[in-house]
């Protein structure tokens, strides 16, 4: 039964997953006393372009770039200036392509129009057959924002052959921003390959924030 006094999970998964990806994180974060919610990426099953405003416009944090922008505003110290008590407590990102996001541009323009030059064509083809994910609107990110510093986590994953270690590191990097890191031995999606360590690991530096 989850705990009233302990932040809640939202999970969004990366372009290439579902929630059923993450069913057995879920179970292990349960079990420790977390609640977890877990959204549909709305770019899955189609080949349209998709909007912030095709979305339910649920609050998440942990995968994606939508989900960051999601949580714009609603960081620990934004909320009480509107009189609000809950927040989105921090983001989690797992080997994720970090990018604040630029109106009126894609993913893939945000990198300068060279993705596919940069990643694996078996990561690209995985996305979906349109790559829609990477071709729709870019929305702003929150990580970057002052209520998210020291809030921030990223999951390193060492034997990733879709966005490989080094490059995870360079985006890191590229951020300008203080992290807590997580590290994981496992290849892109350590929700599958070791979804009890990768709980142990996220509760570890979830704790952190508690004293902030």
């Amino acid at each position: 039964m989850p705990s009233s006094t302990k932040p809640v999970f939202v999970i969004l998964p990366g372009a290439a997953q579902t929630s059923s990806h993450y069913a057995q994180l879920q179970h292990f974060l349960l079990s420790q006393g977390y609640g977890v919610l877990s959204a549909l990426l709305p770019t899955v099953g189609t080949s349209s372009l998709v909007t912030m405003q095709s979305s339910s416009g649920l609050v998440c944090f942990f995968r994606s770039i939508p989900a960051s922008a999601a949580a714009k505003g609603l960081g620990k110290s934004d909320r009480p200036a509107d009189g609000k008590a809950t927040s989105v407590m921090g983001q989690i990102f797992i080997a994720a392509m970090l990018r604040k996001g630029e109106v009126g541009k894609d993913l893939t323009a945000t990198f300068g129009g060279t993705i596919a030059a940069s990643y694996p064509c078996r990561f690209l083809s995985a996305v979906n057959h349109r790559l829609t994910a990477f071709k729709s609107p870019c929305p702003v990110a929150s990580w970057n924002e002052q209520a998210h510093k020291r809030r921030r986590i990223y999951i390193r994953t060492f034997n990733d052959q879709a966005v490989p270690y080094a490059v995870q590191n360079k985006i890191i990097g590229g951020t300008e921003q203080e992290w807590l890191i997580g590290d994981m031995k496992t290849d892109h999606s350590p929700q599958l390959a070791a979804s009890d360590g990768l709980s142990n690991v996220v509760i570890e530096l979830i704790r952190r924030f508690e004293v902030m």
